[in-house]
This record gives structure tokens, C-alpha cells and sequence, in this order.
């Protein structure tokens, strides 16, 4: 019996280079459908082989042979019944059915029979395995080159001896070189990388390279982003996952509800296989380890005892729960606080920006729960706490939009953040948010009037020291004080010389005229013209007379104070002036809206200038 040699791997071809994984498992589901086709083949073709077989047993039985080959022949006759699953015959040559002497081979036809029939068993007991790890399709390019194909020789065995059936055994898993993106250089299974392997040992020690950005201890959300970029690179995503009271969680969404006791059990169960899996707990645990600062690895290496595993390598999952110990401690007053900043958070902390704000009050919440707080911030809190942040966003279409909101049926909170950032964004878009609401311009308006009502009080009191340093001052010696003129004249009733000024005579004396002192002291002649109503000199200086009778009624111009009295009136104006400003300003200091008091002190001011006051 002629046996063929071993086949060889379909999976590798040769040392020097080694096929893909995806390329493999092409390999063995085109030999898949070769079978296939070869038991469609064998089922329509099996009538014809019993009817050559049956008529080959008759000539031999009538030619005088041997009824044990007559009785072989039957006995083979009946085998191809079988399934046609599992039982795929060849189909002969041409020349060995028309045959009539080929009863003697019928033998050799069943071993080939059953040589095919035990390596499909093998291949269909492979396909299951390699089906629950699908790859994706090789990339564009990388199809087998034509001199690696598989002859057409070798894909039918012989016809005359049974090939020898190798088990499958391992699947190897050489890796294709990655690509722009680098996702499909890493397994997508639990099948390890072949360290022997060049490219495969390269892609081992870039999973090992530090993150790009230092952790310190502060930004631990920064340090979650850049680790789960890491494992969707690696594809390992699952070593983070934790089993705990028949819960399974992530470790990195969820650490604040999953304990270090649970943790190390599931990295202990993991380092029990040589899995891809526990290469990248490995590898992950020496990226954490580099990615850290000094001062921050001391601390680590404190605790070295609680992630070191077998032959003292360190564990990534394990590593990065103590991180979340050592820098957010899971306790009731440690939430409380995060908390509280989340439902004190408002726009104007970040540029009156609702995305920023947005994303702080989303890193907020997921902090939250991530350490376990899901039970203390419900959705009724987050929504109340996200609602109180934008009412105090100072604009008035969103106020307006924000007023219709909390009129309305309470929605998910993810909603009212996305309809926020919609109404910001063309807000934004038509150059209506940076305006200033009508609030900010009252309070603008308020506080620039304020100013200058203090700048004319300033102004008020310089003139009011500027005309008290011109005024004499008293004579503080009494031997220096001059004595009155006798001719002065100075009445006692000068203070009320305003008072008589306008005071009528009695009736009878309108003509009469009467001697009296002006303010000066210097005495004059008066007497009452009832035009002005009031008492004029009785000659003016151009020497005209001035009376009710001379008087034509437009009345001659009255002489302007003095400037001393000028002066005097200015400063009693002032000072009043100043007494009613700083009434106003803390009136309005202490009243959201003082618009109508602005008003009149405005009118005022100006009337004030009308006057001529300087």
C-alpha cells in the first residue's frame, strides 16, 4: 500500500514566511467548500458506483472467483449508504469504472473512503473554533500570491491510497504588519503572540511604551481616556472587566463600585493560562508604571505586594485600581463634595460657554458614578442641577428658551444638554450671544452714571475749596477788626433784606420813597413799582426815574449780583446739589433698578449746567 507523504500545514507554507491569521482561516473554509462540493459530487455520482461495483462482484463470481472478494464486494456495495455528510466518495476515473477487473481494488477504494470521511470529521470539528474568533477580511492587497496557493493536486488525495490525517492542532496567529490606524496589527482573541515572532514581539513592546501625557495624581479622567485609547488599540478592553457578587463590571467606567479584593481575584484567574490577555495585563502594567511621575511610582512601588503576579510582574488592571485609590478614595464625603460642585456649577465659571460647560458638568458626573455614587445623584438631581446652571446664563433668548423649559414636563437630561448646545450654537452662529442682555446694560448704565455723579461731586467740592481759599478770612485779632462806619448804616434787618425786597407797601406809600441800606451796607433810595412787584432804586444809574407811574411796564433790567454774590449762590447750589447725589447713588446702591431717580438726576445735572454754573 503506497502511502502519500504528510500534507502540509495550511496555515504556513514555509519558514521564511509565515502566513496571516486571516489568511489561515481563508485557507481552511476554502477547504471547507472544496469538501462541500465534493459531497454534492458524490452523492449524485453514488448510484453509478454501486451499479459498477454490483455488476464488477457478478463477473467475478461467474468467472470462478473467490466468494470471500464476491462477498467483499457486497459488503463494500453497502457502505456508501452512509450520510453524504460523512461519507464523501471520489469519484473513480473513467478507466477503472468501465473496468471489469477492478473488483480487487474495491478494497483500496473503501480506505480511501474512510481517509476522506475522517478528515472532514476533522475539519468540521475545527471550523467551530476558528468561527468563534471571526477576522475580519485580509486588506486590500495582501491576497496569496499565486505560488503559495494550493496545487490542484493537493487538494484531491490520491485515488489509489488513503492519505495519512494529521489532527489539527494549535492555530498559530502570525500577525499581519498594522495598518494607518494600527487596529487590525493586535488579536482580536485570547490566542497569545508569538514572542519568537519579530513582528509580533514589536507589537509586545509598543503596547509596553508610556501614554502620551504624565500622570501626577490630579487628572485621573485625563489618565481614563488615554488608557481606554490604549486598549481599543490592543483590543483588550476585557481585562478590565471584574466579576463581583455575580456582577460583572468595568473597571474603568466603574471603579468606585468594584473593591481591590476583586480585582486581584481577577487578575489571579487571569494569570492561570498563557492567554493574549494576560500579555496585555502585563503589558498595560508596565505602561501605567512609566506613565506615572517619580513621586506618584514611589507611592506605587509602596504597594508593590498588591499587583505583583507570578515571577514579579505587575498586573495593568490591578495597578490602575490602586491609582483610583490612591487619588479618589470611594467614601461618602469625598461624593458629597463632587456633588456639590456639580449642582454649584455655572456657565460664567467658563467664558459664560455652554460646551464647556457641558463637559465639565459631564466629567462631573461620571466621577460621581464611577466612584459609586449612582444612588446619591438620581436623574431628578442631575436634571435640577444642570436646569440651575443655565438659568444663570445672562442672555436673553436663552433665559427666554430656558423659561419655556422649566415650563414644561421634566425631559432626560442628555435631551435638555443637546437642545442647550443647539440653542447656544446658533446663538453663536448669529452673533446674538456675546450681546449684552438688557440686565447688563441697566447695571452698565448704572454704574457709569454712579461715576459720574461721583466725579461731579469731586468736581463740586474742588470749586467749593477753590471760592472758600479767595474769601477773607475774619481777622482772628480783635484790635484788627475795623469798626463799622457810622454812615454805613447797616441795618439789622439786613437778613431779610430779600424778604423786603418783595414785601408791598402798605397802601398809599407805593410812591413813597424810602431810604434803606442795600446787602453792602451802602444806602440807597427805593421805592415800589408794582410792573416788577417788587422795590427798585427811585433813580437808576443813567439817572432815570424809576416808579409804577415812569415804569412802561417791560421794566428796565434789574442790576446782576455782584460777583461775590454770584459766588455765594453758586456754592449754595453746589452743596445742595452734592446732598442730593450722594442721597441718589446710595439709594441706587442699594436698589437692583434706580433708572428713575438716574433720570432725574440727570435733568438736574443739566439744569444745573443751564444755569451756567461752571
Amino acid at each position: 500500500m503506497v502511502v502519500d507523504p504528510p500534507r502540509r500545514n495550511p496555515l504556513r507554507t514555509n519558514r521564511r514566511r509565515p502566513l496571516r491569521f486571516a489568511e489561515g482561516i481563508a485557507e481552511l473554509r476554502r477547504q471547507g467548500e472544496i469538501a462541500d462540493n465534493q459531497e454534492d459530487a458524490q452523492a449524485e455520482a453514488a448510484p453509478d458506483i454501486n451499479m459498477d461495483l454490483a455488476q464488477q462482484g457478478g463477473d467475478d463470481a461467474g468467472a470462478g472467483n473467490n466468494n470471500v472478494v464476491a462477498g467483499e464486494g457486497n459488503n463494500n456495495a453497502a457502505a456508501p449508504q452512509q450520510p453524504p455528510q460523512q461519507v464523501p466518495a471520489p469519484q473513480q476515473p473513467q478507466q477503472q469504472q468501465n473496468n471489469p477487473g477492478a473488483g480487487a481494488n474495491n478494497h483500496l477504494i473503501m480506505q480511501l473512503i474512510q481517509g476522506q470521511q475522517q478528515m472532514m470529521q476533522a475539519l468540521m470539528a475545527a471550523l467551530p473554533q476558528l468561527n468563534a474568533n471571526p477576522l475580519p477580511p485580509p486588506p486590500q492587497g495582501n491576497a496569496m500570491p499565486p505560488q503559495q496557493q494550493p496545487h490542484a493536486a493537493q487538494q484531491q488525495p490520491a485515488a489509489m491510497a488513503p492519505p495519512v490525517v494529521q489532527q489539527p492542532g494549535p492555530v498559530q496567529n502570525p500577525l499581519p504588519p498594522p495598518n494607518e490606524d494600527g487596529l487590525d496589527a493586535y488579536p482580536r482573541g485570547i490566542i497569545p503572540l508569538d514572542l519568537k515572532n519579530k513582528l509580533e514581539l514589536g507589537l509586545y513592546n509598543q503596547a509596553k511604551q508610556p501614554l502620551s501625557n504624565k500622570f501626577d495624581g490630579t487628572d485621573l479622567s485625563r489618565l481614563i481616556k488615554d488608557i481606554q485609547g490604549r486598549c481599543t488599540l490592543m483590543h483588550c478592553l476585557p481585562v478590565f472587566d471584574v466579576t463581583e457578587n455575580a456582577m460583572t463590571k468595568n473597571l474603568l467606567s466603574k471603579y468606585g463600585e468594584i473593591s481591590l479584593v476583586a480585582t486581584q481575584a481577577a487578575a489571579t484567574s487571569r494569570w492561570r493560562t498563557n492567554t493574549y490577555f494576560r500579555q496585555a495585563s502585563y503589558a498595560l502594567g508596565m505602561c501605567l508604571l512609566d506613565s506615572v511621575s517619580n513621586e506618584f511610582k514611589q507611592r506605587l512601588e509602596q504597594r508593590e505586594d498588591d499587583y505583583v503576579q507570578i515571577r514579579g510582574r505587575c498586573d495593568g488592571p490591578t495597578i490602575f485600581k490602586i491609582i483610583c485609590n490612591l487619588t479618589s478614595p470611594s467614601n461618602r464625603r469625598t461624593i458629597q463634595f463632587l456633588i456639590n460642585d456639580l449642582q454649584t456649577l455655572s456657565p460664567i465659571e467658563h467664558g459664560n460657554s455652554i460646551i464647556l460647560f457641558n463637559q465639565r458638568f459631564n466629567e462631573l458626573k461620571a466621577k460621581i458614578r464611577a466612584m459609586g455614587g449612582s444612588s446619591s445623584l438620581n436623574e431628578v438631581m442631575t436634571y435640577n442641577a444642570l436646569a440651575q446652571g443655565y438659568n444663570q446664563v445672562d442672555q436673553d433668548e436663552f433665559r427666554a428658551f430656558m423659561s419655556i423649559k422649566n415650563n414644561m414636563p421634566e425631559i432626560p437630561h442628555e435631551d435638555l444638554m443637546k437642545e442647550g448646545e443647539t440653542k447656544y450654537n446658533n446663538l453663536v452662529s448669529e452673533g446674538l450671544w456675546h450681546l449684552p442682555s438688557q440686565k447688563q446694560q441697566i447695571m452698565s448704565l448704572s454704574a457709569s452714571q454712579a461715576k459720574d455723579k461721583r466725579e461731579i461731586i469731586k468736581d463740586y467740592t474742588a470749586k467749593i475749596q477753590k471760592f472758600g481759599s479767595k474769601r477773607k478770612q475774619p481777622p482772628t485779632d480783635p484790635k484788627q477788626s475795623k469798626k463799622p462806619k457810622a454812615d454805613g448804616r447797616k441795618d439789622k434787618d439786613n437778613g431779610d433784606f430779600d424778604t423786603w425786597l418783595v414785601t408791598p407797601p402798605k397802601a398809599g406809600d407805593e410812591d413813597k420813597i424810602i431810604k434803606k441800606a442795600n446787602k453792602s451796607g451802602s444806602m440807597r433810595e427805593w421805592n415800589w413799582c408794582k410792573h416788577h412787584k417788587k422795590m427798585v432804586l427811585a433813580v437808576s444809574r443813567d439817572g432815570r426815574k424809576h416808579n409804577s407811574k415812569t415804569c412802561s411796564g417791560v421794566g428796565t433790567p434789574i442790576k446782576k449780583p455782584s460777583t461775590k454774590e454770584q459766588k455765594r449762590l453758586k456754592v449754595k447750589a453746589l452743596e445742595t446739589r452734592i446732598s442730593a447725589l450722594t442721597a441718589e447713588i446710595t439709594t441706587t446702591s442699594d436698589s437692583d433698578d434706580g433708572s428713575d431717580n438716574e433720570s432725574r438726576t440727570d435733568d438736574g445735572y443739566f439744569a444745573l449746567e443751564d444755569e451756567g454754573f461752571d
